[in-house]
């Protein structure tokens, strides 16, 4: 068994650190780590190390590393990064059968940090190193922490999820309530105008995303600037340009008299050099800005309650039902801003933000509390979880592929925390059964979707409302069931979702789907690119079965005795229900 003798530490000059057990339960190890300086200041960084074997590790999973889950070179290392605003401080070990061998985690989600495992190539062990303060954060001369690793031989996911639970219960993460509206599907201006918005268009979609089964709309960048361009040169202002948007109260009050929700768009930390409020925040900023906008520098009092002052505002006067609050990874110190000002009350930029979001939240939700806050990749964490109610994958036009993989990584670390695939578009000239993958890569989040309705082809269109519809008519099991993403080595090869009597998987890599029947009522959704899946039931059953394509169309009904291996002739992106007789 791991000791605390197993464990090296390097702590810097002046001063003392230790890692002491504290309990073993069900072969999950507890250790507390301790850290003390001669002096108050802020810490030099940290580092633990220690080793276990690499007996059945094959791939490598952490909330960041996206499609990088091979092992890794000690020159390299596999890696999770940690801070407030990204990622959260875990890594797991998997084996290929899916088996968890060794889930490392911290239950400091704030302190910056990094846990990074490689292979040691002189003993084939693997070699795991936590690094603490890896960014600079307040002086402190004593500091505590909680290691939790997991080497019980369980499903990855439950390891994974069991430490999202150790997260919110002893660690005092606990989640932001989430509305019912934060796990409805979503229509996003982003994919489709970008910054070219128009009152009207915008409410030509709501009119048309609303009967498909969408009930929140957001409003996205572009409108408090009259570039169409990208960059952020004008951001900080925030006024509405009345040449795309004559009157915003008047546009929020129109979506809500379709029945959708409203919710805006903002930069949280950029401010633009061609924006009226530069002047004014020039020097309270943290990096140079030679794109031509900077961060501005939330250490800064009012900084903070100018950014706040903003929202409420527009909470207030607009009736809006929520924000997507953008680009908070972006708080970053750099050398620009290392240097004392007085005019700062904090020293740690995490500390500042994390103040910024507590205030922002309070104040926003005693105006409504209902109140949406959508957070993206990777902005992720326990902590952020804390504040938000949305977290949403990080942007991937068009890219199946990263938004299913995004779709898995965030619903093992959210818990009931909506989870949101990022906004779908694809080319209104492609095969349906292309596009229809985008939307079956984010089935088991909460479908955004950024495509102009009033133009696309019929059989496009309806293949949206086909999808839509049976997204929401199941979102028991496909959002608030149990959630088993299979083979995160291959990108997750299946997704599956399940209650008591219902259970729905999707097939992404391979045409053999291996799933224990015990329920009802069974979907298979054939997410593979080929046609036909062969069903391994491990059971004997009777049942009917409906074969649907992707627009909604029944191509075949019959009944069917399935045995151990039943091949179902589902077409390309379309689905079988499946119900015991």
């Amino acid at each position: 068994m791991l000791t605390e003798k197993d464990f090296k530490i390097s702590a810097g000059k002046g001063a003392f650190a230790s890692v002491s057990f504290l309990r073993k339960e069900d072969n999950v190890l507890y250790f507390d780590f301790n850290y003390k300086s001669d002096e108050v200041k802020s810490p030099e960084k940290v580092t633990i190390e220690f080793e276990l074997p690499s007996n059945k590790v094959f791939s490598f999973w952490s909330p960041v590393n996206q499609l990088a889950r091979g092992l890794a070179m000690s020159c390299r290392g596999n890696y999770s990064e940690s801070r407030l605003a990204y990622g959260a401080p875990i890594l797991s070990a998997i084996g290929q059968d899916g088996e968890n061998l060794a889930t490392v985690a911290v239950s400091d989600a704030k302190t910056p940090l990094e846990i990074k495992a490689a292979i040691n190539e002189g003993n084939a062990n693997v070699c795991y190193r936590i690094s603490l303060f890896t960014i600079r954060i307040a002086e402190i001369s004593e500091y505590n922490a909680k290691i939790r690793i997991d080497l019980r031989n369980i499903p990855y996911y439950d390891a994974i999820k069991n430490v999202n639970f150790w997260w919110e219960t002893d660690c005092g993460y606990t989640p932001a309530f989430v509305p019912e509206a934060a796990k409805a599907a979503v229509y996003s201006s982003w994919y489709t105008f970008h910054k070219n918005l128009k009152t009207e268009t915008i409410l030509e979609q709501c009119r048309s995303s609303k009967p498909l089964g969408m009930d929140v709309v957001i409003f996205d960048d572009g409108w408090q600037t009259d570039e169409t361009c990208g960059g952020y040169r004008r951001c900080g202002d925030w006024q509405v340009t009345a040449n795309k948007i004559p009157d915003m109260k008047t546009l929020v009050d129109e979506v809500h008299s379709i029945g959708m929700k409203f919710m805006l768009w903002y930069s949280v930390p950029f401010i633009g050099k061609e924006s009226d409020s530069w002047e004014h925040f020039k020097d309270m900023v943290l990096d140079e800005g030679d794109r031509g906008w900077c961060c501005l520098d939330p250490r800064f009092p009012e900084v903070r309650e100018y950014l706040i002052g903003i929202y409420e505002k527009a909470a207030k006067e607009w009736g809006l039902d929520g924000f997507k609050l953008d680009f908070i990874d972006a708080f970053r110190l750099t050398e620009v801003s290392m240097d004392y000002d007085e005019r700062r009350d904090f020293l740690s930029v995490e500390d500042a933000v994390h103040h910024l979001l507590i205030d922002v939240m309070k104040r926003l939700r005693a105006i409504n509390p209902q109140m949406l806050f959508e957070f993206r990749q990777a902005y992720i964490g326990p902590a952020v979880k804390t504040f938000g109610n949305m977290l949403r994958v990080s942007d991937c036009p068009n890219d199946s592929l990263i938004n299913r993989v995004g779709i898995g990584d965030l619903r093992l670390t959210s818990g009931k925390t909506a989870v949101h695939g990022d906004m779908l578009m694809w080319n209104r000239t492609d095969s349906v059964e292309f596009a229809a993958k985008q939307i079956i890569a984010v089935l088991y989040g909460v479908p955004q979707i950024s495509v102009d309705l009033t133009e696309l082809p019929k059989e496009h269109f309806d293949m949206v409302k086909f999808y839509l519809g049976f997204w929401n008519e199941n979102k028991d099991a496909l959002l608030e069931g149990e959630f088993i993403p299979l083979n995160p080595e291959s990108n997750y090869s299946a997704f599956i979702g399940k209650t008591d009597k219902k259970v729905i998987a999707t097939a992404y890599t391979g045409n053999l789907l291996s799933l224990s029947c015990s329920e009802d009522e069974i979907v298979i959704v054939n997410g593979t690119g080929r046609a036909g899946i062969v069903l391994d039931s491990c059971s004997d059953f009777d049942a009917s079965v409906e074969i649907y394509d992707c627009t909604g169309n029944i191509i075949a009904k019959y009944d069917e005795s399935f045995g151990n291996l039943t091949k179902l002739n589902i077409p390309v992106s379309g689905l079988a229900k499946i119900i015991k007789q």
